[in-house]
C-alpha cells in the first residue's frame, strides 16, 4: 500500500488541533499504551499514575501534527522522566497503523518516531543547526541523505529508539532521560574520528530542570557489520557440532577476534583516560563493591534456594578479597559502563564500539562519573560466559560438550586479555582480586536480572558464581 493510502481514520476534525488536546487526554491514551512498550520500566500502576511535565509543538501542518511529550512516573525512589514523540493525524496510512496509540478528540494519536515526515524534520533541525520549539541542535553539520530524510525505525532496541538514515546516518532518541548531557553524546563527541568509535554528528537537546539534556543523538551508521555476540555465538555452535575437533581447530575460531576486540578496549580506555583524565579511586570503593555483592546475593535467596546454598562462599570469597586488596587504591577513569559482547560490532576495518550511555537504570549523574576500567573488562568476560554457555544450556548437555564449552572460554578469555596487555602495556591477570571482584558483581547482578527478565538463563550467571566463588 503505498504512502497516501487511508489506515486507521478518526471520524473527522483538523490535525493542527492535535497540541491543543488536553493533558488528562494524553495521560488516558499513553496509560495503555505505555506498558506494552520495551523501553518503558514501569507496569500498568506506573502509566496510570504519570504527569505530564511538559509538551511543546513541533510541526502544525493541515495533513499532520507532532509535538514533544515529557511525561514523569513518580518511583519509591525517584522520579523518571520519559520522552516521547506524538503524532496527530485524521487518517494514519497503513504504514503507521503499528505505532497507533489510540484515538482522541477525532484523531488518531501515534508514535511520531515511526514517522519520517516528522523525523525528517528533526533531522533537517540538526543539519541547520537550529532549533525547533524547546529543540535546539547544537553543532549541527550534517548533509541530507541523497534521498532526503527517510528514516527507517529499527525493532531491536529496548531502552531507546534508533532510526536509519539512508544507511548513512543513525539518530538514536533517548526515552528515558536526565537532566544532563547524555555519556553517550559526550563520549561519542570526545571520541569522535576514533578507528572504533562511530563519528558522532549532533545532538537535539533540551532544558530539563534548568540543564542543557540530550533528547537525540546522531552518529556515522556502520552498515554490513556483525555484532561481536552474534560472531561468538556461532563459533561456539561450529565448536560444539565438531565431533573431535579442539577449539583452534573449527573453522569459526573466535580467538582472533578476541585478541582484537582487547586491543580495541584498551585503546578506547587510553583514549577515554586521555580526554577526561585518570583518577585514584575512593578510600571507601573497593570496601562497597565487596559489601554490595553480599548484599545482592543475599537478597536473592527468597526467590532462588540455589543462592541460599552459596551465600557462606560469596562471604567467605568477599572477606578473602578484602583482606587482599586492603589499602589497594586502583585508578579511576570515564568508562564505556556497561559494555559487553552485543555494544560491539565487526566492520571490515575492524571492531567499533558503540552505546556508550551506560546502564540506563542508573542514575546519569551515577554513569558519568569515574570508575574502574575492570568493570568493563569484567562485563565483557562475563559476556565471553554467556556466548559460551548459551548454546550449551539451550540444549542437550553432556560431558563432552560441556568440556568443549569450557575449552572455547578458557581460550578466548585468555586472548582477549592478551589482546588487553597489550595495547594497554598492563596485565588484568596481574590484579586477580581486582577482576575477581569485579566479575563476581557483575555476576551476581546477572542472577538478578535473569530471574526477573529470562529466568531459563538463570543457570549460567548462577554457575559463575559457584566458580567464581570457590575459586578462592
Amino acid at each position: 500500500m503505498r504512502r497516501h493510502d487511508p489506515g486507521v481514520r478518526a471520524p473527522s476534525a483538523d490535525a493542527a488541533r492535535g497540541p491543543s488536546i488536553g493533558d488528562g487526554q494524553v495521560l488516558n491514551l499513553l496509560a495503555e499504551w505505555l506498558p506494552n512498550q520495551r523501553w518503558f520500566a514501569g507496569g500498568a500502576a506506573e502509566a496510570a499514575a504519570a504527569t505530564v511535565l511538559q509538551r511543546a509543538t513541533l510541526l502544525r501542518t493541515e495533513a499532520v501534527s507532532a509535538e514533544l511529550a515529557l511525561i514523569r512516573i513518580a518511583t519509591a525512589t525517584r522520579d523518571v522522566t520519559y520522552q516521547v514523540m506524538l503524532g496527530w493525524r485524521t487518517v494514519v496510512a497503513e504504514r503507521l497503523e503499528h505505532a497507533v496509540i489510540g484515538v482522541s478528540d477525532a484523531l488518531v494519536c501515534y508514535d511520531a518516531l515511526q514517522d519520517e515526515d516528522i523525523t525528517g524534520v528533526l533531522m533537517q533541525t540538526i543539519a541547520d543547526g537550529s532549533s525547533i520549539g524547546p529543540i535546539t541542535a547544537p553543532g549541527g553539520a550534517i548533509d541530507a541523505p541523497p534521498d532526503g530524510w527517510h528514516g527507517l525505525a529499527m525493532t531491536s532496541e529496548q531502552s531507546n529508539t534508533s532510526i536509519v538514515f539512508g544507511n548513512a546516518l543513525i539518530a538514536k532518541f533517548f526515552r528515558r532521560i536526565e537532566p544532563g548531557i547524555n555519556p553517550d553524546a559526550e563520549m561519542s563527541a570526545a571520541l569522535s574520528g576514533r578507528p572504533y568509535s562511530a563519528a558522532y554528528r549532533g545532538e537535539l537537546r533540551i532544558v530539563l530542570d534548568g540543564a542543557p539534556t540530550t533528547l537525540a543523538l546522531v552518529t556515522h551508521f556502520i552498515p554490513n557489520s556483525a555484532d561481536a555476540w552474534s560472531t561468538a555465538t556461532v563459533s561456539v555452535r561450529d565448536l560444539l557440532a565438531e565431533g573431535d575437533l579442539h577449539a583452534d581447530e573449527v573453522g569459526g575460531d573466535f580467538a582472533g577476534e578476541a585478541f582484537r576486540l582487547g586491543g580495541t578496549i584498551a585503546q578506547m580506555h587510553g583514549d577515554l583516560a586521555a580526554v577526561f583524565g585518570r583518577f585514584p579511586s575512593r578510600d571507601e570503593e573497593i570496601d562497597a563493591l565487596l559489601a554490595g555483592i553480599e548484599r545482592d546475593a543475599a537478597a536473592l535467596q527468597t526467590r532462588l534456594p540455589e543462592m541460599t546454598q552459596l551465600l557462606p562462599a560469596v562471604h567467605r570469597t568477599c572477606t578473602q578479597l578484602g583482606d587482599d586488596l586492603a589499602g589497594a587504591r586502583p585508578t579511576d577513569q570515564r568508562i564505556h559502563g556497561d559494555l559487553h559482547l552485543g555494544q560491539v560490532l565487526r566492520t571490515v576495518d575492524g571492531w567499533v564500539v558503540i552505546d556508550f550511555e551506560g546502564e540506563p537504570a542508573v542514575p546519569l549523574a551515577q554513569r558519568r562519573e569515574p570508575a574502574s576500567p575492570f568493570k568493563d573488562i569484567a562485563g565483557m568476560l562475563r559476556s565471553l560466559d554467556y556466548a559460551a554457555r548459551y548454546p550449551l544450556y539451550m540444549s542437550t548437555v553432556d560431558a563432552q560438550r560441556a568440556y568443549r564449552s569450557d575449552e572455547w572460554l578458557a581460550r578466548n578469555r585468555a586472548a582477549f586479555l592478551d589482546g588487553y596487555a597489550e595495547v594497554h602495556g598492563a596485565d588484568p591477570r596481574d590484579e586477580p582480586g581486582l577482576l575477581t571482584a569485579f566479575e563476581l558483581a557483575k555476576a551476581v547482578y546477572e542472577v538478578d536480572y535473569e530471574l526477573r527478565h529470562r529466568p531459563g538463563w538463570v543457570r549460567i550467571p548462577l554457575d559463575a558464581v559457584r566458580t567464581l566463588t570457590a575459586a578462592q
